[in-house]
């Protein structure tokens, strides 16, 4: 296969684009679509404010969309139809994804908050808050704008952006693990190893750092 060929190949694949909120333009999109390349498949229709991100679960057949109306949706891949409503967060949420074995999201939100849902029934299963009144008197500050689970899905990571951490927390508990400190700047992805065993984040400090999963384990015990 030539590599022409293969480039077309992987493109050959769902794809969902969303338009965000630009606000020097007044860009402003309040639908997630999902193609086909090069064809437009289905337009993924019901939020009232913008989209921040639409992420597909491990097996392909559902979404899950994070928006400014407060709300996380789940759609139905094939159909469009929408499959849940995930409501509880007062703030706008900013991220959403499944874990790998696609029963559990996890969402971000301005609102200080990270919360776990159960996808077969939208119900909220844990709840994560940022310590306090002071957080929630400053919550554009604190908020937690990306949560991505492990692997395994034994644990989640969050970005923080008023101290330039990333947090671990056990998904069963909510307790959390571990920070990791060292950047000097907010840090803005983090990602885990195929295998689960490493972290690693990327930072406006102009570095990535790496991070070994068993050693923050050890540190907790």
């Amino acid at each position: 296969m030539t590599n022409k060929n293969l480039f077309l190949t992987s493109l050959s694949i769902f794809i969902v684009l969303i338009i965000i909120n630009c606000g020097h333009n007044n860009i402003v999109a309040e639908t997630a679509t999902v193609f086909n390349v090069p064809d437009e498949v289905i337009t993924l229709e019901g939020h009232t404010r913008e989209i921040d991100s639409a992420v597909f679960s491990h097996d392909s057949k559902k979404i899950v969309t994070a928006s400014w109306d407060k709300t996380a949706r789940i759609w139905d891949t094939a159909t469009g139809k929408e499959l849940q409503k995930l409501k509880g967060h007062p703030g706008k949420i900013i991220s959403a994804f499944f874990s790998f074995n696609g029963k559990t999201i996890v969402t971000a939100s301005w609102d200080s908050t990270t919360r776990i849902w159960d996808v077969s029934t939208g119900k909220e299963l844990q709840k994560l808050e940022r310590d306090t009144e002071e957080n929630l008197s400053h919550a554009t500050d604190n908020f937690s704008h990306t949560a991505v689970f492990s692997p395994d899905g034994e644990i989640f990571i969050t970005l923080n952006v008023e101290d330039n951490t990333a947090r671990i927390y056990d998904t069963a508990t909510g307790k959390e693990l571990q920070k990791l400190e060292g950047h000097t700047n907010a840090v803005q992805s983090a990602v885990f190893s195929p295998d689960g065993k490493m972290i690693v984040t990327a930072s406006w400090d102009k570095t990535a750092r790496i991070w070994n999963r068993q050693k923050i384990q050890q540190h907790e015990k």
